[in-house]
C-alpha cells in the first residue's frame, strides 16, 4: 500500500492557516454528526433511549437541588458527569433536551479528536474513512444523544490520545501534562478507562528507549513516564478522595464486583460483549489489515489504538453484564484502525475505474456494484443507528415519541405534578420529567442493584414510609406482595402489563 502524504512529525500543526483545511480538518466531521441529529435523526425526541438516562438525570437533579451525592444520593459512578448534567439543570432546568445537547457537544468533541488523531497517523483521506466507520457504528449515533456515561468518558480519553500524539511529535511536557490530566478527568466519569493508563506509559516509554541506548541515561527513559503517571495519578486520586470521600468508594466498587457473580447477569446471551459486536465482523477484517497496514508503514503510534481496542476486547469479554454503551470502548478505535484500509481500498478502486481521469458507462456500472457490495458488507445487522434514520424531524419535549401504554401512565402523572413532592418509581425518567424527585438512596433503581441485594422490596418499602410520595409508578421490575401493601394508602389509578401507577388516596 502507498503510504499517504501525511505523517506525524514535529512541525505538524492542529491548526492551518487556511481556512479550506481549516473546515476540513476541525468543522467537516463534527458538522457532519450535528446534521445528521439535528435535522435526520428522528429518535432524538425519543421520550427514553435508555433506563439509564433517567437514573443520570436524577441524580443530577437532586444534586442540584442540595442533597450530597455519595451522602444521601447513592451512586455507584464517578461524580462529574452528574456535576455537569447538574449544571445544565440550573441554568436550563429540568429539560431533557438540553441534556441530551450536552452529550452531543462531547460527542462532537469525541469525533473531533478521533479524527485528529487518525489524520496525523495517517493523513486527512484514512481519517475521512475511519471518520465514516465511526458513524456506522451500532449504537454510535443513539449515545451520541442519549444522557449516558460512556460516550462522554471516551470523548476525553480520545483528547488525551492526541495530546499524547502532539507530545510524541514536539515533546513539550505541557503536551504530556494535559494528556494526563484529560484521562484522570475521563476516570471522573467512568472507572473503566483507566485501563489506559497502563498503556499510555507503556508507549511513553517505549518511545524513549532509543534515546537511552543511545545517552545511557535512566532520566531520559523514566522522565516522561514519571511525570505523566505523576500527574495522573495525583489528579485522579485527589479528586476521587475529595469529591467521593474514602468512606464513600465501596459505592464505586463493592455492586460492579458483586454483579460479576449474578447468575443471571452471566447466563443471558444478551448481556456479553460476543452479542453485541456479532454483526461487525467486517469492520474487524478492515481493522485487522489498517494494523498490518500500520506496522508495514511504520507508523507505530498507531499501536495505541490496537493496544486500546484489544485491551477493552479482553477486559469486556470477560466481564458481565456488558451494555451497549460499553462496546464503544472497543469498536470506535478499531473502526479509528479501519479508516486507513478503507480509504486505500477506494483509492485503488478509483485508479481501476478511471485511470486517465475519464469515467465511462462500464466505469460507472462497477463502481455502482462495489458501492452496493460495501453497503451491504457494512449494514451491521441490526444497527439501531442506521434503522432509525429518517428525513422527517419530530418536535422535542411534549411531543416526544412513546410507546401507547407508557405514554398513557405519563399523562396521568402530569396530571397530579403539581401537587406532587416526591415520586417513588424504577423509571426516573418519568419523575424528572415532571419535574419531581425520587428519595435519594433510589435515584439509581437498577437492575445491578436488585440482583445484587443493594436494593431490596424492603428498601422500597421503607422509602415510602419515609416520605409518603404522592405518586410511586414500576414499569420494569416485579415486586411481589407490594401492591397489597400499597393499596392501603394508594389507589391503583393505571395498571397495563407491567406498568402501575399508585395516587396518594388524600390527593387521588
Amino acid at each position: 500500500m502507498q503510504a499517504p502524504t501525511k505523517t506525524l512529525n514535529p512541525s505538524a500543526d492542529l491548526f492551518q492557516k487556511n481556512w479550506v483545511q481549516a473546515f476540513t480538518h476541525h468543522l467537516l466531521v463534527p458538522g457532519i454528526l450535528l446534521v445528521i441529529i439535528i435535522f435526520i435523526f428522528p429518535p432524538r425526541a425519543n421520550f427514553e433511549f435508555s433506563a439509564d438516562e433517567g437514573l443520570n438525570l436524577m441524580k443530577a437533579m437532586l444534586y442540584e437541588r442540595g442533597y450530597p451525592l455519595y451522602g444521601e444520593i447513592w451512586s455507584d459512578q464517578p461524580p462529574l458527569f452528574t456535576y455537569l448534567l447538574a449544571s445544565v439543570i440550573r441554568v436550563f432546568g429540568n429539560n431533557v433536551e438540553a441534556a441530551r445537547f450536552l452529550v452531543l457537544g462531547m460527542a462532537c468533541i469525541l469525533v473531533w479528536a478521533a479524527f485528529q488523531v487518525m489524520r496525523l497517523m495517517w493523513g486527512t483521506g484514512a481519517a475521512i474513512a475511519g471518520s465514516f466507520l465511526i458513524f456506522l457504528l451500532p449504537y454510535f449515533l443513539i449515545l451520541s444523544v442519549s444522557v449516558m456515561i460512556g460516550l462522554p468518558a471516551i470523548s476525553l480519553a480520545m483528547l488525551s490520545l492526541l495530546a499524547l500524539l502532539k507530545w510524541h511529535a514536539g515533546r513539550k511536557p505541557v503536551w504530556l501534562a494535559l494528556s494526563a490530566g484529560l484521562l484522570a478527568l475521563s476516570v471522573l466519569i467512568k472507572l473503566i478507562t483507566g485501563f489506559l493508563a497502563p498503556i499510555f506509559l507503556a508507549g511513553i516509554l517505549i518511545s524513549q528507549y532509543p534515546n537511552f541506548r543511545r545517552e545511557h541515561r535512566w532520566r531520559d527513559l523514566f522522565g516522561p513516564a514519571i511525570m505523566w503517571g505523576g500527574v495522573f495519578a495525583a489528579l485522579a486520586i485527589s479528586l476521587i478522595l475529595m469529591l467521593v470521600g474514602p468512606q464513600n468508594l465501596g459505592q464505586l466498587i463493592t455492586t460492579h464486583l458483586l454483579a460479576e457473580r449474578v447468575t443471571s447477569f452471566r447466563t443471558e446471551k444478551w448481556m456479553t460483549l460476543g452479542f453485541h459486536l456479532r454483526t461487525i465482523t467486517p469492520l474487524f477484517i478492515l481493522t485487522f489489515a489498517g494494523v498490518i497496514y500500520s506496522i508495514q508503514s511504520r507508523r507505530w503510534l498507531a499501536l495505541y489504538l490496537a493496544a486500546w481496542s484489544a485491551s477493552a476486547y479482553v477486559l469486556l469479554y470477560f466481564h458481565r453484564p456488558v451494555w451497549e454503551h460499553q462496546t464503544l470502548l472497543v469498536t470506535i478505535p478499531a473502526a479509528m484502525l479501519a479508516g486507513p484500509a478503507l480509504f486505500e481500498v477506494a483509492r485503488r478502486l478509483a485508479r481501476a475505474i478511471w485511470p486517465a481521469g475519464r469515467l465511462d458507462g462500464g466505469s460507472l456500472v462497477f463502481l455502482a456494484a462495489m458501492v452496493g457490495t460495501l453497503a451491504l458488507l457494512f449494514t451491521f445487522r441490526p444497527n439501531e443507528s442506521l434503522q432509525m434514520i429518517g428525513l422527517s424531524p419530530k418536535t422535542f419535549g411534549a411531543e416526544a415519541e412513546m410507546p401507547p401504554n407508557p405514554a398513557r401512565v405519563y399523562r396521568r402523572m402530569e396530571r397530579y405534578a403539581p401537587q406532587t413532592h416526591w415520586v417513588v418509581t424504577d423509571m426516573p425518567m418519568y419523575a424528572f420529567r415532571i419535574g419531581a424527585p425520587v428519595p435519594p438512596n433510589l435515584a439509581v433503581f437498577s437492575a445491578k442493584r436488585l440482583e445484587t441485594g443493594d436494593l431490596e422490596q424492603e428498601d422500597i418499602l421503607a422509602a415510602v414510609r419515609e416520605y409518603r410520595p404522592e405518586q410511586i409508578m414500576f414499569g420494569r421490575f416485579r415486586f411481589p406482595g407490594i401492591k397489597e401493601q400499597l393499596l392501603q394508602d394508594y389507589e391503583l389509578i393505571y395498571e397495563d402489563n407491567d406498568m402501575q401507577l399508585y395516587i396518594r388516596k388524600d390527593i387521588s
